[in-house]
């Protein structure tokens, strides 16, 4: 998401929820420069984007004021992230955000901890400003997802669950299959010639985490290797220091290693570093739900990337569907052939084979931060 579209989606949040009301002045661009620390060119842009939408209007010498509410003349829909300073959320939330725009409608992100007094007020809200249609990311954590299906069962309006599938709702969820990614992590290394492959990470309190950890868990069932071969190293930090160099050490020792998400990849090959194992000779590695930072490691990290900007985008264009079949607010609109009860649409996520697994250096560190900061300031 650009750094405009977020100043942006900021400001029409406060105009929606009545933070901001018609014939309020609207924060300057200096003003917003220094709350969302950007430029003023990307103030300037997003404070013009509202004027293009008839949101506010420009009094020369005075500011820009909230225009007077009008009815939406175009299907609108939003999305709910459980947060957007993380990569794959910011990428689902350009996804649906770009798909609105070429579709010609409207839309609004919002972010939410599924609170649930909260997360009902955030529906409410959405419901009276004419909302067509929901988009829900839950966050995974299983203790949030077990409280989020009775406040959507009533929402009076199409609603799909992105990214992680909600156990008993029976509408559209569009999903990474966390599941498959955990089995084919456990099956490309065994494809280069690893038969010890260890599992870091925690297998439970989330959802994700135990899908993942069980289709590791069936690849080496499906592959005949020895469990004890293919241990469950568990959440790594530098208190695990001793247990990991014991578990490394003599010949029988990993050869390779799946770990649960990025974060904790990247510590546990400095954990790696700090013992003296060598990653890739003497230890390949992969990541899950990785491709942010791992390109910009010092031996750049295989990963499992998860397509958050697919996601958004599929979620974008199956509700803009259901809306232009007749999900009005206040409808939930007529069932078609794609909204069939517990449908599930499966996306997979992307092998980028790098270094750690043996693979030739395409690109530097300094070479990947150069491309990403261009990206950040476009």
């Amino acid at each position: 998401m650009k750094k405009f579209e977020i100043v942006l989606s900021a400001l029409l949040s406060r105009i929606e929820v009545g933070a901001l009301r018609p014939g309020d002045r609207i924060p300057t661009e200096k003003e917003l420069c220094t709350e969302f620390a950007v430029s003023r060119i990307t103030a300037m842009r997003a404070v013009k984007e509202l004027e293009k939408a008839g949101r506010v209007s420009r009094t020369p010498g005075r500011g820009s004021f909230v225009s007077e509410a009008k009815a939406p003349s175009l299907p609108c829909v939003s999305l709910i992230l459980p947060m957007i300073n993380r990569g794959y959320y910011s990428d689902m939330a350009d996804g649906f955000c770009s798909t609105l725009k070429e579709q010609n409608a409207i839309g609004m992100v919002q972010t939410d901890n599924y609170n649930p007094a909260y997360t009902t007020e955030l529906i409410t809200q959405l419901k009276n400003q004419g909302t067509h249609g929901l988009g829900i990311v839950p966050s995974g954590k299983t203790a949030v997802m077990d409280r989020l299906l009775p406040l959507i069962e009533k929402v009076p309006f199409p609603v799909v669950i992105g990214s992680r599938s909600l156990k008993g709702f029976s509408g559209h969820q569009i999903i990474v299959d966390e599941e498959q990614a955990g089995y084919r992590s456990a099956t490309y290394l065994h494809s280069i010639g690893h038969k010890r492959i260890a599992y870091a990470g925690s297998t439970r309190g989330y959802s994700s985490s135990e899908l993942r950890y069980q289709g590791f868990r069936r690849a080496v069932e499906t592959l005949k290797l020895k469990p004890e071969d293919c241990p469950l190293l568990g959440n790594i930090d530098p208190l695990a220091l001793p247990a990991l160099k014991a578990q490394f050490s003599g010949r029988k020792g990993p050869t390779a290693i799946v770990s649960a998400d990025e974060a904790e990849a990247i510590q546990l090959f400095d954990l790696l570093n700090a013992l003296g194992i060598d990653v890739p000779k003497r230890t390949a590695m992969l990541s899950l739900d990785g491709g942010q930072l791992a390109p910009a490691m010092t031996v750049p990290l295989t990963t499992l990337d998860f397509p958050g900007r697919e996601i958004g985008i599929q979620i974008a264009i199956h509700l803009l569907k259901r809306c232009r079949a007749g999900g009005a607010p206040g409808s939930r609109g007529k069932q078609g052939v794609d909204d069939k009860a517990g449908r599930v649409t499966r996306i997979e996520a992307a092998l980028t084979v790098r270094q750690s697994c043996g693979a030739k250096q395409s690109c530097y560190r300094h070479e990947f931060l150069r491309d990403r900061i261009q990206q950040e300031i476009k």
